[in-house]
């Protein structure tokens, strides 16, 4: 089934959305790559409360993952930023989106995730051996979610 997007003036192919085609952008000065996320759930709740997200990160020699998360980490768990998050209140600590697109790359769905936290960093495992046959490294992060919100592009 075909449907004309009139805001560009193209055909959209409708179809189920595939877990594979996701764009993933966190804000400029974090200076984290689309493209180095291997994989990542989507928000969930629990009643109103919402779940911690978990996305896994491949790791770069340059521009490293590894060092930009531990930055993160040392600057969220310093004493100054502690006494700030209890008078400020603010509670949201960064905002990132999560971009489902369709097989047009054409943006479907959008997620705005606002993070309280980062929860936790594995920055992965290291091998004496390649018998694997992934043996890039990889980070896992774990995001306490403070709020999300939905946006469906196309009805």
């Amino acid at each position: 089934m075909q449907i004309y997007n009139m805001k560009n003036n193209s055909l959209l192919t409708s179809g189920p959305k595939h877990i594979f085609r996701i764009k993933i952008e966190f804000p400029k000065e974090m200076n984290i790559s689309s493209e180095t996320v291997r994989e990542a759930n989507l928000p969930s709740q629990n009643g109103s409360k919402w779940n911690d997200i978990n996305i896994q990160f491949i790791d770069f020699i340059f521009n490293s993952n590894s060092k930009t998360f531990f930055n993160l980490m040392k600057k969220q768990c310093s004493f100054l930023n502690k006494i700030k998050r209890i008078f400020l209140k603010k509670g949201i600590s960064f905002c990132f989106e999560i971009k489902i697109v369709d097989s047009t790359n054409t943006v479907v769905e959008i997620w705005k995730v606002n993070v309280e936290k980062i929860k936790s960093v594995d920055y992965g495992v290291l091998l004496y051996t390649n018998e694997k046959i992934d043996t890039v490294q990889k980070i896992n992060v774990s995001l306490k979610i403070k709020s999300c919100e939905l946006i469906q592009i196309l009805n």
